[in-house]
């Protein structure tokens, strides 16, 4: 399946969600305020369990936080596994200064379902 962008026009995007799969979404750039829209609607969208690849985040602040806890609550409530794949450090570094690692923590290594 190729991939798509979505949001923002590239040569303005600091941040882009592409479909890498039915169920797998890549994140990449800096996943703030203005990239939330997009990660939400796209997760809101999917069924079954969710996989966020998060290789290419290059920064992430307490809105791409949120919405990170929220796609997890999305899933839990239709009895669905959200599972973050391979998070850049800053991800790792977020999750671990919130103390979420444990609950949103990524795996390394994780292939699409």
């Amino acid at each position: 399946m190729p991939e798509t962008s979505v949001g923002v026009p590239e040569d303005t995007a600091s941040f882009e969600v592409v479909q890498a799969g039915p169920r797998r979404l890549c994140l990449r750039g800096e996943l703030d305020m203005a990239g939330v829209p997009d990660v939400r609607a796209r997760v809101g969208a999917m069924s079954g369990d969710v996989e966020l690849d998060c290789s290419g985040v290059t920064f992430i602040d307490a809105c791409g936080l949120g919405v990170l806890v929220a796609a997890h609550r999305w899933c839990e409530a239709r009895d669905a596994k959200l599972t973050i794949v391979e998070p850049s450090r800053c991800v790792v570094r977020l999750l671990d200064v919130a103390g979420l690692d444990s609950v949103l923590g990524g795996k390394a290594g994780s292939s699409a379902p």
